[in-house]
């Protein structure tokens, strides 16, 4: 009960802190550059995932051309999943201490290996290999770590949204373009086109993400009431469990 009790009047002044430098939420980017990183975060998460989900018109050409029945194809698809499922919350440790540009660099780093190792995937083992970085193709929670960084409580939403826009147009595009590249120039051909989409999308984030983009003011905040700044602080975590 006193847990519950001091979580609330934590959280409370917290927020009227939040509220007095509401002004000043700038971050380490200032109000015009702020949204240009937006705009660029959303080019940069559309052209990632549609280049991502070209796997979904390459892995089941591939996967039966090397000989894999629907079983072993499904425990292809689980082990992606997996390694997907283990690797958010380190990626979103990593997050928190190294700032978005070097977390978003991680990630598609790791999806230019799995299109890279892709198209030498010459039989079943290096197909399997090539699932292995999928565990830190966390992209769209670096982009989303990125958006409400740079945005209000109340631009949240908005801003989210367009967000969801980005990936249903990868969803769309990569599948619909990996399906005509395979049927026109070959299995292997959306491999390159994936690879060097990726690539394209490092040098953009090195380019437009900065190094950091929570805003110090509400890093002061946290601090100057003593709550934890981390996202996977285990107080964080379990207040909201706690208070109910």
């Amino acid at each position: 009960m006193n847990l519950e009790i001091h979580s609330e009047k934590d959280q409370q002044r917290l927020k009227s802190r939040e509220e007095s430098l509401g002004e000043q939420h700038t971050g380490s980017v200032n109000v015009t550059s702020r949204q240009w990183v937006i705009r660029a975060t959303y080019l940069i998460t559309a052209v990632g995932l549609t280049c991502l989900f070209m796997q979904v018109g390459i892995i089941p050409y591939l996967a039966t051309s090397l000989g894999l029945d629907a079983v072993e194809f499904g425990y292809l698809q689980t082990l992606y999943g997996v390694l997907q499922l283990l690797g958010g919350p380190i990626f979103g440790r990593l997050s928190d201490q190294y700032g978005a540009r070097t977390a978003l660099t991680l990630s598609y780093v790791a999806s230019s290996m799995v299109f890279l190792l892709l198209s030498m995937s010459t039989n079943v083992l290096l197909l399997t290999v090539s699932r292995i970085p999928s565990f830190f193709i966390q992209a769209l929670p670096g982009a989303q770590m990125v958006i409400t960084d740079l945005t209000t409580p109340a631009e949240h939403a908005d801003a989210l949204g367009k967000l969801g826009l980005c990936f249903g147009i990868g969803i769309i595009l990569g599948s619909s373009l990996a399906g005509s590249l395979t049927t026109h120039f070959g299995i292997y051909f959306p491999c390159y086109v994936g690879l060097i989409g990726h690539l394209a999308c490092i040098l953009m984030v090195l380019i437009f993400i900065p190094a950091q983009t929570k805003s110090q003011s509400k890093g002061n905040a946290a601090e100057h009431i003593g709550l934890p700044t981390g996202c996977f602080h285990w107080h964080n975590v379990s207040t909201p469990f706690l208070a109910t």
